[in-house]
């Protein structure tokens, strides 16, 4: 299966999981975007994640407040995908 993946979060966690390996990974989402491009791939603001075709998003966040805010923006855009959390 060649699932595409979304990174939310581009800090230490996001880091960690490159080096770990994520497959078909095909770009980032910021909710403030801060940066056009990490680790050579796109980054998204979550309203232009939208118009992509991706299978699954990966929240990487150290602080559980960041979870909440990425949370609402989810409930608000109604992006409905998988979403795995990974707190570091």
């Amino acid at each position: 299966m060649n699932n595409r993946c979304v990174i939310w979060g581009t800090g230490e966690g996001a880091e960690e999981l490159i080096e770990n390996g994520i497959p078909n990974l095909i770009g980032f989402i910021e909710t403030k975007r801060t940066k056009e491009t990490f680790k050579g791939k796109k980054v998204y603001l979550p309203s232009e994640i939208l118009k992509e075709q991706y299978d699954a998003i990966v929240i990487s966040v150290k602080r559980f407040d960041y979870y909440t805010e990425i949370s609402n923006t989810i409930k608000i855009l109604n992006i409905k995908n998988t979403i795995s959390l990974f707190l570091f």
